[in-house]
């Protein structure tokens, strides 16, 4: 009895030790398959991480990257982001083959293989750039205080469309009923728009991020050492021709815009950089054309941008790391539109006005980044 009672149990341990065996066995091949695909994954997501900071990173660039024992390889796979064409690639997963990516999109790809051998586990995702940011219309837009003194803000084109957007807006002396609305991100907005309200609590404009500034600039420096129409300088800009006439051309100054006296610039880039300031003032005139393009002027410089009775024709002047002033004298009209995150002060006078005409916009700024349409796995 006592030997058949032992031959019982020890035929009940094996049958639970081959249980827990086949259990930790399981076990071990469900979190090998979970690290693997993460690896996988991981490598997708590098790839995503590489075409976000070159968005015209080459179609079949690849690598591998190593982390925690796993070897995890990336591939942009066929990047179409720039073009509206499609076209077929050879697919990372060789049991695939081609795939066609539509114009406007990219495909990417992350595979993986466990340390312990097993089938190589394929991430793949379709991604598209992000939706452009477009910037807040109106005739001034900053973030900080607009402090408009004497100076009356018009809509040449009659759509009452010279909205002012800005953190606290702040009046002295008469004149200050724009043709457009007053929009007050706080509390104090002591100007009366067309609608004869004073907006406050606003909901705050729209700011263009660190990221694309610097994508701004690398573009545009790039763009204008490209030769053509396109201009380049390292140091300041006193005067001349930018561009010419009937071109599509980009501009970057290393240095400042510095015009006095009766200087004259004529810009005819739709696109200019400028990493220092921009100082106009006396009789000096800045001309952009042709006047049915977008002109914008990007302004990098902290010492302040100061324009003075200059005429520009329909421009956009963003200022990103100093205030604005715009002070009437001179010897015409300021129409365009301004944007700043910081202060914008106006102080009319003289025979300046500023102009603002609705029907021209800031263009928009595409995002840097990629998004994800959909993914899969193999």
């Amino acid at each position: 009895m006592v030997l058949f009672l032992v031959v019982i149990l020890i035929l009940v341990a094996v049958v639970v030790l081959s249980i827990a065996s086949s259990s930790a066995n399981d076990t071990w091949g469900v979190q090998t398959k979970n690290q693997t695909f993460n690896a996988a994954e991981a490598g997708v997501e590098y790839a995503q991480w590489s075409i976000d900071q070159n968005l015209a990173l080459q179609s079949g660039g690849t690598g591998t990257v190593n982390s925690n024992g796993y070897n995890y390889n990336w591939s942009v796979v066929g990047n179409q982001l720039s073009t509206t064409q499609s076209k077929s690639y050879t697919d990372a997963n060789p049991r695939i083959g081609n795939i066609t990516v539509p114009g406007g999109m990219a495909v990417l790809a992350g595979w993986a293989s466990s340390p312990t051998g097993g089938r190589t586990v394929y991430v793949e995702e379709v991604v598209a750039t992000a939706a452009p940011t477009n910037l807040t219309p109106g005739a001034i837009i900053c973030g900080k205080t607009g402090q408009i003194d004497h100076q009356q803000i018009t809509d040449t084109s009659g759509n009452n469309g010279a909205d002012i957007h800005c953190g606290t807006i702040v009046a002295n002396g008469g004149g200050q009923h724009p043709q457009g609305k007053t929009y007050a991100t706080g509390t104090i907005n002591q100007i009366f728009g067309v609608d004869g309200k004073a907006h406050i609590n606003a909901t705050p404009p729209v700011f263009l991020t660190a990221a694309q500034l610097a994508a701004i600039q690398s573009t545009t420096l790039a763009g204008s050492k490209s030769g053509g129409s396109n201009y380049y300088t390292s140091g300041d800009f006193n005067g001349g021709t930018i561009g010419t006439s009937g071109s599509n051309c980009v501009a970057y100054i290393g240095g400042s815009i510095v015009l006095h006296g009766n200087g004259n610039i004529t810009n005819y880039c739709t696109t200019t950089v400028v990493m220092g300031d921009v100082t106009i003032g006396g009789n000096a005139t800045y001309q952009a054309l042709p006047a049915s393009a977008g002109h914008v002027v990007y302004v990098f410089g902290t010492g302040g941008t100061t324009l003075q009775g200059t005429p520009t024709t329909v421009g956009f002047f963003y200022v990103a790391n100093s205030d604005v002033t715009i002070n009437g004298g001179g010897n015409g009209n300021f129409t365009g539109s301004v944007i700043t995150p910081n202060n914008v002060t106006m102080n009319g006078g003289g025979t300046s006005a500023f102009y603002y005409n609705s029907t021209q916009t800031a263009p928009p700024v595409p995002n840097l980044y990629v998004v994800p349409l959909s993914q899969w796995d193999y």
